[in-house]
């Protein structure tokens, strides 16, 4: 790997200072959520959920635009009770909802987060307090971090008229209101997508990024689900093919693939209690 997509983003962040912000092609964009995607199927399906998918846990090879999930520190096992720890060491702004909320959670807060980096591509970290430094600063001192990010999320998501009772178990302060996500994406993200090009449609992107940060963990996508929605369909497909190539002996049936599954999840947690899968990730390379 090249660098993180921490540095690639801040490296597309300059650019877009020096001139006139270039438009982002959605063949980058669903190319980086499709690799993304894949990952966290292979951890789910094993009964993984990474905790910590941020651009700085992201290396890139930029020629090949090849991406990789790193950092797996924070990284736990699913547990059928979904009675997860609520010390969670995520940051803040790519936080699941039910997170904050502290209440069961599930692989669920990787997709989350992975729609977070994706929109981040195009320079908007969605979930994070607006307004001038100073006026982020007296939100952060007035409500914390943490509140002004939850906050932040009831503005962009809004809030039903029962409070998120149904989902949560009880109602938050928050008066009921529309969300502004619509209104974000048209003044915010819109302008910054290039055209659409053959089956990746920006319509398509939209409904996407919405589904995998529904508030509702239980109507939010799973990382397979996500992979074949129209938006990712294709770009699934091609690297499915290619994972296939030189792969040996596949599995026959059911019972095989379940055995395989086990067999990698053993290797995995085994891999991942390894200290030196651990380390941050350091850039190697930097940009001109």
């Amino acid at each position: 790997m090249d660098h993180t997509l921490e540095k690639y983003f801040e490296h597309l962040r300059r650019n877009d200072e020096k001139s006139e912000p270039v438009k982002r092609d959605l063949r980058h964009i669903g190319t980086l959520l499709t690799q993304l995607l894949r990952a966290l199927d292979y951890i789910h399906r094993r009964g993984i959920m990474h905790m910590d998918v941020t651009p700085r846990n992201i290396g890139m090879n930029q020629k090949e635009f090849e991406i990789k999930l790193l950092d797996f520190k924070l990284a736990t096992e699913t547990n059928p009770e979904l009675d997860h720890s609520t010390n969670v060491d995520t940051p803040y702004i790519y936080r699941s909802l039910e997170v904050f909320m502290r209440t069961k959670y599930n692989t669920g807060v990787d997709i989350w987060a992975a729609a977070l980096v994706a929109l981040e591509m195009l320079g908007l970290q969605l979930f994070m307090p607006t307004g001038s430094d100073e006026e982020i600063t007296k939100k952060i001192r007035k409500r914390g971090m943490e509140n002004a990010v939850k906050d932040r999320i009831f503005t962009v998501l809004g809030v039903p008229e029962d409070q998120y009772q149904s989902i949560f178990g009880r109602p938050i302060q928050e008066k009921p209101h529309a969300g502004e996500f619509d209104k974000i994406w048209e003044e915010k993200i819109e302008p910054r997508l290039d055209r659409d090009i053959g089956p990746l449609r920006r319509e398509d992107f939209k409904d996407l990024i919405k589904k995998m940060l529904h508030p509702n963990l239980q109507q939010r996508l799973w990382a397979d689900e996500c992979l074949l929605h129209p938006f990712l369909r294709i770009l699934n497909v091609k690297y499915q093919r290619a994972s296939l190539l030189g792969t040996g002996k596949q599995p026959k049936d059911d019972q095989q693939m379940r055995a395989r599954i086990a067999q990698d999840r053993d290797a995995l947690l085994k891999e991942l209690s390894d200290p030196r899968n651990q380390r941050i990730y350091t850039d190697e390379k930097s940009f001109p």
